[in-house]
């Protein structure tokens, strides 16, 4: 080592083991390969992204799965940038999403080979998902604000139509109809303005009889589906403390989901149970079944997310998605079961919701 004169005081360059505990510090991997292929030097790092121990790789010649390295960098010319976002395998077969760097080691003379720094870039393209999912859920909420403002105007219309309506004679099927379709038109403005103004009801919830809303979402839909049968098995007639206006669009998506499933039998079951987790409060268990088509199985873990759906042009992908956060709310939990047998197909959702 020379040393060098800088402000008065004497510097030396860095030793050897200076050096590698500087790159053992860096969150990069890297691995120094020789001209013939064998690891000169590595970093802890780099054996944790690959799964692969330390005594592995020095003094032996680069495992197979890292000669994907090289492969994937000799596919550009000397002339393209060096820096690669690719994925790469582990030792177990498994893959990550990786920044891949190469460099000759030729300052003078012959090439004594080739230095590998390596990024796994799991963490930042799972923060850039979320990212991506937060503005697009930014960007419907500024839409649905939108279109409730739109909707607005016209659903007053309605409204007053259907009080002006109400004077004629009407016979006894029509005046039933009548009152479902008031019904559903003063849920579609209510929805409205609490999406309008991302409004939640800040008041104090009512007792809730969960048979009523079940039975009502069941006529609304029985207008258009003549032959739907319902199977109904009340075991208890004790209500819940809640906002009625929000489980009824629970209640709706459900059965609406059930229906658009091909559904021909509906199964509507409330009992009295306990919590299936802490803290195990007494409360009310709710199932929605239907032996529609079933939910495919490639979807089943994401089915509350947003923007999922089983609808294909006809969805949103919000419904489910919304009914959780409904539920959440209510401090309830729900769950599904699914099956897309032809011997026995069918969806099951079951709420519990605490008394």
């Amino acid at each position: 080592m020379h040393p060098t004169e800088q402000g008065g005081s004497a510097t030396h360059l860095l030793s050897p083991p200076e050096f590698a505990t500087i790159l053992n510090s860096d969150s990069r991997g890297v691995c120094v390969v020789s001209p013939d292929g064998r690891c000169r030097f590595v970093t802890p790092s780099f054996c944790r992204m690959f799964g692969i121990e330390y005594d592995e790789f020095i003094g032996r010649p680069l495992p197979a799965l890292l000669k994907q390295l090289s492969a994937r960098l000799n596919e550009s010319s000397r002339s393209e940038a060096r820096d690669r976002e690719l994925m790469l395998i582990r030792a177990d077969g498994s893959t990550f999403p990786a920044r891949l760097r190469c460099e000759e080691l030729a300052l003078e003379g012959p090439n004594t080979g080739s230095v590998y720094f390596v990024e796994d870039l799991t963490e930042e393209k799972h923060m850039e998902h979320v990212l991506r999912k937060t503005e697009k859920l930014a960007s419907a909420g500024r839409m649905a604000a939108a279109i409730a403002h739109e909707i607005n105007n016209p659903l007053e219309a309605v409204t007053n139509l259907l009080y002006l309506l109400r004077s004629e004679h009407l016979s006894a099927d029509a005046g039933r109809y009548l009152s479902l379709l008031e019904s559903e038109v003063e849920r579609v403005s209510r929805i409205a303005r609490q999406t309008l103004a991302f409004y939640r009801d800040k008041g104090r919830p009512s007792r809730v009889d969960v048979r009523e809303l079940l039975n009502l979402s069941v006529d609304v839909q029985a207008t258009r589906n003549p032959d739907l049968r319902v199977h109904r098995r009340y075991r208890t007639s004790e209500p819940i403390s809640g906002f009625a206006s929000e489980l009824q669009q629970v209640f709706h998506n459900l059965i609406t989901n059930a229906i658009d499933a091909g559904a021909t039998d509906l199964f509507l079951h409330t009992r009295r149970c306990v919590e299936p987790s802490p803290p195990r409060r007494a409360g009310l268990c709710i199932t929605v079944g239907d032996n529609g088509s079933g939910i495919d199985p490639a979807i089943r873990e994401q089915l509350f997310h947003p923007f999922i759906t089983t609808k294909g042009d006809r969805g949103t992908g919000l419904g489910l998605w919304t009914s959780r956060g409904i539920i959440v709310r209510h401090e309830g939990t729900i769950r599904v079961r699914t099956s897309t047998s032809p011997s026995r197909c069918g969806t099951s959702f079951q709420i519990v919701l605490p008394f």
